[in-house]
């Protein structure tokens, strides 16, 4: 696929490889520096420190704020051929020149200042920095979103630096070693992207005018030289203003800081090129990113700069000897700078800079150089590294304060969820609490700071879990996916499948109390739907409690049925989760009192966990659970593992609405077959089979074309970007009839206008006459990634369309044999699939087998199951 048409890299996906040099530049350190800083000691590491920061000086000074502007040129530039190998050679030719200016004025530098003279090696070992950084070119890959090509680079150069510095510094003097190898290190990575950056663009040199570019890079480098002026002023105060051990010990704190923050802000770096690109084509996309990108960086800074304040002794010990011991005065000030400039590179780089407001920037910066010169000047003296980190402190305080109100208030509450934040601080005080708890019964070293770390971990981790914050679920559903966690299958059928024939005679009412979460628009809802007014034919009294009664498509249904619907909510605000809250407890506890039932059926999560604690109270009822889904995020979460096998054991049943729910289940919990049955969904066949007038809206907006039906919630796991572009690769007399809602409904109503297909796209909503709609359409798709069952699906079997799916367990089964399957996600071989079924043979014999299908699966035999279910349990209770 050509890059010109390629979808944009995944925000996840360049997030991975871009943490993968964040980790590198975390790691590494964190491998060679105990070896280092026990090699050289706080004498020379402080002397390298002063070099270092100096030369930062000059490199910043070469490149010319190109970290931040080629970013967005190189961004805005990618699409045309032309214009980027133009952008990109001029800002090569820049580069070039500011190096060579910027080299010079160092060594006159160095060779006029007498302090800097007398380690004159150790200076231009460390000038080779300047050059190579400025032809370094990292903004080039980073406009590109090549993530992938820098995290795999760095990788490389890491590990021959890292093996390089075992072999070569053994002893004190080879610190100039040390700094050589930095250096070559820097050299190697300009000369790889150099000839790197050829491959994707031509440079053009000829015709040249990168004078073009000064004014807009003036700010840019005005605001970088700001940064490093003021992030490089403590070392040089303690080099200037006091000794070189406190130097040293200053380093190790910093390091230890700025290894952090990189990680923290990796997230900047990938989303700056697409928030650039965005912030005025598509502000509604602008925002959502925003607004994750502030959850994931307060998520980890906030606990990273409380918990090194928690643990600052045990870590500067363990991570620089015993001749470092000294560090955790420092580091305990210098650890809370690591959630001050997360925040501030957020507001810096994902809307000050989006929003070209760099000039209003030189301010932030003007004011952090002055008040840490301020700061430096009077308590670098007489406090040494202590004081050098209070004036950093300070000074990036200030930054994060201006930058603030650059962004104003409006834009900043808009933007960035508050409640978050605060769930983030107090979570990060809670976790730094635990943190310190070792220091009460366990010697300092490494496994007190082992032990401290796990315990703010967990701590936070749960503390997020319980609290249900989105961010992590987020977190966790994509490291989910790409693990592509699967169930091994340790069941080779279905165990414990009831035939669902025949009823239990119990020779009394049995009353059940079915909770789920809500009545909105969804497969378990839709079943509900089906079978309870069904079971009450059958003596079988039905109640309904759902947590959430703000979406009821189904409580009418219901209640037309002679079933009593209750709701636990009727109305909450924008943010509430009212079906996680743990109060729901008290609601189930209620109901039951008020219909004391026999059985207590619950489906979907939370509603299981809630039941499953009422059932502790509730003593001498039965307790029932639907599983309707193969996968869920609980199984990402191998911390609470514990508590599910609590809350499965807690149930006299767990009924599965297929073979492969069964088996994903108990491979995930170790369950085996006991106390699993399988009971496959059913669908009212006279209803989906008999002949129905087609929907007539529908019929008119197909007018004549081959019409393509999907019923399913806009969610996720239903993937309809997978129909939508495949629809985009059918002919023109095609067109895809969406019918459901959900939170994903906006972003494909989006894609369908990006694709050019959104006049072939109809988007229903929720509906009630779904046999009408499927008897005015062609051919049915589903597209899922995960699917318990498939109903839908096996509806459309049942009305006599042909079926193209996504071979996923649960639907993948279902449809096998009866109609055509297709990789999930790939949708030209889902538009192959279609074009397949529309050829006379193959869609008549689609039809025939989906329809005998479908046969199998009636609702009647669905309701037979559970009534003989719970005349069992009835009975099981006498």
């Amino acid at each position: 696929m050509r890059e010109g048409t390629a979808a944009a890299p995944s925000v996840p996906g360049n997030f991975l490889f871009a943490s993968l040099s964040g980790f590198l530049n975390v790691f590494v350190p964190i491998l060679t520096y105990p070896y280092i800083a026990r090699v050289l000691g706080p004498e020379k590491l402080g002397q390298l420190g002063i070099a270092g920061a100096l030369s930062n000086y000059f490199i910043v000074a070469a490149l010319l704020g190109l970290p931040v502007y080629g970013v967005r040129a190189i961004a805005r530039t990618k699409a045309d051929p032309l214009g980027l190998g133009r952008t990109s050679g001029e800002l090569i030719l820049l580069g070039l020149y500011a190096a060579i200016l910027s080299s010079l004025f160092y060594v006159l530098i160095v060779l006029l200042v007498p302090a800097y003279r007398s380690e004159l090696l150790l200076f231009l070992v460390f000038g080779i920095t300047i050059p190579s950084a400025a032809m370094n070119i990292e903004w080039f890959f980073q406009g590109m979103e090549r993530f992938r090509f820098i995290g795999l680079r760095n990788l490389a150069i890491k590990i021959v630096f890292v093996v390089s510095l075992f072999l070569f510094v053994r002893r004190q003097e080879d610190y100039i070693v040390y700094a050589l190898l930095f250096s070559l290190a820097s050299v190697t990575n300009a000369f790889i992207n150099l000839r790197a950056a050829r491959k994707i663009a031509s440079p053009l040199f000829a015709g040249a005018h990168p004078s073009r570019h000064f004014a807009s890079m003036a700010v840019f480098s005005l605001f970088q030289f700001a940064i490093v002026a003021y992030t490089n002023l403590d070392l040089l105060f303690l080099g200037l203003f006091s000794s070189g051990r406190d130097a040293g010990l200053y380093s190790i704190s910093i390091r230890l800081v700025r290894m952090v923050i990189a990680l923290a802000t990796t997230l900047s770096a990938v989303l700056m090129p697409r928030l650039s690109s965005l912030v005025d084509s598509d502000p509604e996309e602008f925002g959502r990113l925003i607004g994750h990108s502030s959850s994931y960086s307060l998520m980890f800074s906030l606990p990273a700069g409380f918990g090194i304040c928690a643990v600052a002794a045990d870590l500067g010990y363990v991570f620089a000897g015993s001749r470092f011991l000294g560090v955790a005065d420092s580091l305990r000030i210098a650890a809370f700078i690591i959630p001050v400039v997360t925040v501030s590179n957020f507001l810096q780089m994902q809307i000050l800079v989006p929003k070209r407001r760099e000039k209003a920037m030189l301010f932030s910066f003007g004011a952090g150089l002055v008040v840490t010169a301020i700061v430096l000047a009077f308590l670098v003296g007489p406090y040494g590294h202590v004081g050098a980190a209070v004036g950093m402190l300070a000074g990036e305080v200030t930054v994060l304060l201006v930058h603030a109100f650059l962004c104003g208030g409006k834009d900043l509450r808009a933007l960035v969820d508050l409640r978050a934040a605060l769930r983030y601080l107090a979570g990060a005080v809670g976790s730094a609490g635990f943190a310190s708890l070792p220091r009460l019964f366990m010697r300092p070293g490494l496994a007190r700071l082992a032990v401290s770390i796990t315990l703010a971990v967990l701590v936070y981790a749960a503390f997020l879990l319980a609290l249900e914050d989105s961010a992590m679920y987020r977190l966790l559903d994509f490291l989910k996916a790409k693990l592509g966690r699967r169930g091994r299958g340790r069941f080779g059928g279905a165990p414990g499948e009831t035939s669902g024939r025949s009823d239990v005679a119990t020779g009394e009412p049995v009353r059940v109390l079915h909770v789920i979460n809500s009545l909105a628009a969804g497969g378990a809802e839709k079943l509900l739907a089906e079978l309870l007014p069904r079971l009450q034919e059958r003596d079988i009294e039905c109640n309904v409690l759902a947590l959430d009664g703000r979406a009821s498509v189904f409580a009418r249904e219901l209640e037309a049925g002679g079933v009593r619907v209750d709701f636990a909510v009727l109305k909450a605000g924008k943010r509430a989760k009212p079906a996680f809250s743990p109060l729901r407890v008290f609601s189930i506890m209620k109901k039951i009192r008020d219909f004391d039932p026999d059985i207590v059926h619950s489906h979907l999560g939370p509603s299981f966990h809630w039941c499953a604690v009422a059932s502790v109270f509730a003593r001498g009822r039965r307790f029932v659970t639907t599983e309707h889904a193969s996968e869920n995020r609980r199984m990402a979460m191998p911390l609470l593992r514990g508590f599910e096998k609590w809350c499965y054991g807690r149930y006299d049943s767990i009924v599965c609405v297929s073979p492969s729910v069964a088996q994903a289940l108990g491979d995930w919990l170790g369950l085996g077959g006991s106390g699993i049955s399988v009971a496959p969904n059913g669908v009212p066949l006279d209803r989906f089979a008999s002949a129905r007038a087609p929907a007539a809206d529908v019929a008119a907006w197909l007018a004549g074309r081959c019409g393509i039906v999907m019923v399913a919630r806009f969610v996720p796991a239903k993937d309809h970007e997978t129909a939508i572009r495949a629809l985009a690769s059918l002919p023109e007399n095609h067109a895809l009839v969406l019918v459901g809602d959900g939170d994903e409904k906006p972003g494909m109503e989006r894609l369908a206008k990006t694709l050019g297909v959104a006049e072939r796209c109809l988007f229903t909503g929720s509906r009630n006459d779904v046999p009408e709609i499927l008897a005015a359409c062609e051919v049915y798709l589903q597209t899922s990634r995960k699917e318990g069952f498939g109903i839908a699906a096996l509806e459309a079997m049942a009305a006599g369309l042909p079926v193209a799916a996504a071979d996923v367990p649960g639907l993948g089964p279902l449809v096998a044999g009866a109609g055509l399957l297709f990789p999930a996600g790939e949708w030209t071989a889902a538009a192959r699939r279609i074009l397949e079924l529309e050829e006379p043979d193959a869609r008549k014999t689609a039809v025939d087998a989906g329809k005998a299908r479908a046969a199998g699966y009636s609702i009647e035999a669905t309701v037979g199951a559970y009534a003989e279910l719970y005349g069992r349990l009835k009975e099981s209770q006498k």
